[in-house]
């Protein structure tokens, strides 16, 4: 029996039947759309919780009015419900403040919720309990009408039909006098308390209303002014009219009046959740359940006799509200059915990158699709690039009608846009997606409905079930690293944020099923860090602590056509991903998938200089947000839920490369591909193999791993863009326990390695039959294959040199002195790390023998090959020389040497400071008369792409004879 704070709910109008047209969809996808879809009973289930904490409210409300007044049990409840919620508010983060817009309504609120529960506390002190409560509890049929005359919900006719039967339930529960013609023990009291328990009806449901209008206030917020409201009116009351104040009373009265102050705030809490998940109408049936319980209590504390009416009363009740929630949670099939048969028309204001895109993902869903841009020449220019969706103008031989008009700075230009209306163009739309700029003019913020909102809701309010308005995170101004959901306070700095606001609201108070979709920053095809890189324009700019969410085109479509499949007017929703990260990380990455160097990372005082105002407002606020909402209310599952995902993805668009399986996997079989190298404490070697995999994966269409056999899982993530690296086994442990339909999966390791070494011989086999002995029983496979492809010196074709022509491309970019004159000679020295493994010394050698044949007839004189290091004893001679010696040992006499790495990447060995430039140091030192000059490793080559292709198109072939691992019986 409260006045109820809550925030803006996201309510779910029903969709009303339109027209059946030809198009429809079978059955069972509309099954399977409908198990898809959020579990229907939990807004209800949290209502229902929160009538027994209201309940028990008002019997401890009730047992106070027996030692003081209605008034003084409203200051104890408000006061105790008041600390707990300002705690909670605290705790969470949220600020008082209120938008100037928004304090009128939320005056009205309080204003109707201290009325509801003055009068009905009253009512509780002069009248039976359960029969005060019953009639107060005619505010849910009053909440229907509050709810179709305000918010233009339409009212389910079998869910009025059980609103009404409910509350003929209640008056057998309670059996008042003034409808049975007589009265039990302690019956009803006076008119005036009739009519007390009348107002705080009509109180609570124009509550239950007043919420729904202020939009972006948080419910915590409403009920902190509410409460306070209620603890300042209750005082003033006291002090100049009821003149006195118990505060002499039994511990049992103490206990009930504070209780029911905490009663109160666990049922406000339970109640606004619920309110999220239901419509008011509906809901608030849900309700009844208080006054069932009140009865009980009254029972059991208050010694009232429950008699058959009670029983007949509650089975209906029951009874009622259990039709309601089968009826919400399972939809009938052929209710279901009929909705999908609807023609379905989506009409978009502004078909820019991301509404065009969606556009089309509508059309090829089935709805009939009409939009409107700024110029003629777009229009023309999205008619070219989808024929199929787009109509620039109408055929003169009416085999089509135009569908993409021009409205530009607030205008319908009817003769530019062959004769059609604005009104015509507008008819029939069921769906409508708005995504234009704002304007900065104050109160036409929104420059739709700034020139025709008269029209437009006269046109689409008999048709339109959605109306997608989309925004910007950045409304919600500086979190502070902090992230936030949708019922934080929007309360932006930024002039263009804080004109986003106000079109917000504009399209929320216009009466058309709007919902709002607050946008992280957008990237795709030809948009956002990729673009930039590739442009030469791209920029790392480094402010600790600055994060930010983005969004991949595709995830934003896909999160549309989810709430459009799921209205639920009101709400609104976040669209962002999962991991927010700095813009110079991002870039980073953007430039390692693209093979381009990475930019010097700038701070912002050295960046601010030559940034333009556009450009700085980016990096005012953090804007770091919360994403559940569209998880948990819509069932989304983002296609790219970081920016590593969606930024290799748009590579492979902009490629025209699209994610295939190999044309020779069998369709029942997952398959993975990894490149692995052997592993390194140091970062370099893992940038670059990311590097030559994010060059793989564009050749093979397909997304491949890096990972490494040791060590590299111990790198400080920092030294690697913020991206952890994974080692072998990770990675395999992570695809086995990926749920998946399939009962076979494949993993091809492309080793980067020169030679056929144990770790590849002995340790790959094991770590594989080490994860499927652990995993096999805990996931449904039946077999694992593993193949392996060939090193990068392929020992059975010595004819591919591909390896040598890396390390004479090395070799030619060394910079001799300038002392050396253009015909004097230089020797190489091919240099490896040294290796108990014949076969891999092999591999060696057959690189030396390639780099003396390219060296042929040039300055270059090969010398020979050497090792870094080898281990003691004669069976490893097949190593020497050292490189220590290597020069006395291949008698060099020339005045320039050149040592050319056989190694992949610079790190402990190879590099500055590393083991070879010491080795180089002691041979200077021996040796001055020789310049001793060290070659960069391979790094990430780009044939090395070419090379690893090859690998892999063996290891698919019948050729290769790969690892299998199966399930036995």
């Amino acid at each position: 029996m409260n006045a109820l704070g809550l925030k803006d709910p996201a309510d779910g109008s029903k969709q009303p039947l339109l027209p059946l047209k030809a198009r429809s969809r079978s059955t069972s996808s509309v099954i399977e759309e409908l198990r898809q879809q959020p579990h229907a009973l939990k807004g209800m289930g949290l209502v229902a919780t929160s009538a027994v904490c209201f309940s028990i409210m008002s019997t401890l409300v009730k047992y106070g009015t027996y030692y003081m007044t209605s008034m003084e049990c409203i200051f104890w409840r408000s006061i105790v419900a008041f600390v707990l919620n300002f705690g909670v508010l605290k705790y969470s983060g949220h600020t008082l403040h209120v938008d100037k817009r928004d304090r009128l309504m939320l005056f009205l609120r309080s204003l109707a919720g201290f009325s509801s529960i003055s009068f009905g506390f009253y009512a509780f002190s002069q009248m039976v309990l359960a029969d005060a409560s019953v009639i107060v509890f005619t505010s849910p049929v009053i909440t229907f009408f509050f709810g179709a005359c305000f918010l233009n919900e339409s009212i389910d006719p079998i869910s009025f039909a059980c609103a009404l039967c409910s509350l003929g339930g209640l008056a057998c529960v309670v059996r008042p006098g003034f409808i049975f013609g007589y009265e039990d023990e302690g019956a009803s009291g006076s008119w005036l308390a009739i009519c007390s328990a009348l107002l705080g009806a009509v109180g609570q449901a124009f509550v239950f209303i007043s919420v729904r209008k202020l939009k972006g206030v948080p419910a915590l917020v409403i009920v902190h002014y509410f409460m306070m409201f209620s603890v300042v009116c209750s005082i003033a009351y006291m002090a100049f009219v009821q003149h006195r104040f118990v505060a002499n009373m039994p511990i049992s009265v103490w206990f009930a009046v504070i209780f029911s102050g905490v009663f109160t705030f666990l049922g406000q809490m339970f109640l606004t959740r619920g309110f999220q998940l239901e419509k008011a109408g509906i809901a608030s049936v849900m309700r009844y359940f208080d006054v069932v319980c009140v009865f009980i209590w009254d029972a059991l504390l208050l010694r009232e006799t429950i008699n058959v009416w009670s029983i007949v009363g509650a089975l209906i009740i029951c009874s009622s509200a259990i039709i309601i929630a089968l009826r919400k949670a399972h939809m009938s099939v052929t209710e279901l059915v009929i909705t999908t048969m609807e023609h379905k028309k989506l009409f978009v204001f502004g078909l820019g990158f991301s509404a065009s895109r969606a556009a089309v993902a509508f059309q090829q869903r089935g709805y009939e699709v009409v939009g409107c841009v700024r110029t003629q020449e777009t229009a023309l220019q999205l008619e070219q690039a989808h024929s199929s969706v787009f109509c620039a103008q109408t055929r003169a031989d009416g085999s089509r009608n135009r569908n993409v008009f021009v409205f530009s700075d607030g205008q319908w230009d009817v003769a530019a846009n062959d004769g059609v209306t604005v009104e015509q163009a507008l008819a029939g739309s069921t769906h409508l997606i708005v995504s234009v700029p704002t304007s900065m003019k104050e109160g036409e913020e929104d420059p739709v409905l700034a020139a025709m909102k008269e029209k437009l809701v006269a046109t689409v309010s008999p048709t339109a079930v959605w109306v997608a308005y989309l925004s910007t995170i950045g409304v919600y101004g500086e979190t502070h690293g902090v992230a936030v959901d949708e019922d934080a306070p929007v309360q932006s700095t930024v002039r263009r944020s804080q004109m986003r606001i106000a079109a917000e609201r504009q399209w929320l108070d216009s009466g058309l099923p709007c919902h709002v979709f607050r946008i992280a920053g957008i990237y795709g095809p030809g948009r956002g860090n990729i673009t930039k890189v590739r442009s030469g324009t791209a920029s790392r700019i480094h402010i600790p602590g600055r994060l930010f969410n983005r969004i991949h085109v595709d995830d934003i479509v896909g999160i549309l056509e989810a709430s459009a499949a799921k209205p639920r007017p009101g709400a609104i929703y976040n669209v962002a991903d999962d991991e927010p990260a700095p813009a110079d990380v991002v870039t980073a990455y953007a430039c390692e998938l693209l093979g381009v160097p990475v930019p010097p990372s700038r701070s912002w005082e050295e960046a601010e200089a030559t940034m333009s105002a556009m450009a700085k407002s980016f990096y005012v606020e953090s804007k770091v947000v919360k994403n559940d909402r569209i998880k948990d209310e819509l069932g989304v599952k983002l296609k790219y839920p970081s920016y590593r995902e969606g930024l290799l993805a748009q590579v492979l668009e902009e490629e025209q490369l699209h994610v295939a399986n190999n044309a020779s996997a069998d369709s029942s079989i997952d398959s993975l591909v990894v490149v692995a190298n052997i592993g390194s404490l140091r970062p370099e070697p893992y940038l670059d193999l990311r590097q030559v995999c994010f060059r793989l994966s564009r050749a093979l269409r397909r997304p491949v791993i890096p990972c490494s056999f040791r060590f590299s899982n111990r790198i400080d993530a920092s030294l690697l863009h913020g991206i952890p690296a994974k080692t072998f086994e990770t990675v395999l442990t992570e695809f086995l326990t990926t749920p998946s339909s399939k009962s076979s999966k494949e993993v091809v390791v492309l080793p980067l390695f020169f030679g056929n070494s144990s770790t590849l011989t002995d340790f790959l086999p094991e770590v594989g039959a080490k994860c499927w002995e652990q995993l096999t029983t805990a996931v449904s496979m039946t077999s694992l294959t593993l193949r392996v492809g060939r090193c990068l010196v392929d020992v059975d074709t010595p004819t591919d040199d591909r390896i040598a022509r890396m390390l004479v491309d090395k070799i030619s970019q060394v910079t001799l002195p300038d002392s050396a004159t253009t015909s004097e000679p230089v020797s190489v020295i091919v240099l490896d790390h040294g290796t108990p493994s014949r076969q891999v010394h092999e591999a060696r050698e057959i690189v030396g023998r390639q780099v003396k044949a390219l060296l042929t007839g040039g300055r270059y004189v090969y010398a020979g090959t050497a090792c870094m290091e080898r281990r003691d004893g004669p069976e490893y001679d097949f190593n020497d020389p050292l490189l220590l010696h290597a020069l006395d040992y291949h008698q060099v006499t020339t005045k320039i040497v050149i040592v050319a790495l056989l190694f992949l990447s610079q790190g402990r060995h190879a590099g500055e400071n590393g083991d070879i430039e010491t080795i180089v140091a002691d041979i200077r030192q021996a040796r001055p008369d020789v310049t001793v000059l060290i070659a960069e490793p391979i790094g990430a080559h780009p044939l090395l792409t070419d090379v690893l292709h090859d690998r892999y198109r063996h290891a698919m072939s019948n050729e290769a004879a790969p690892l299998l691992f199966e399930t036995q019986g």
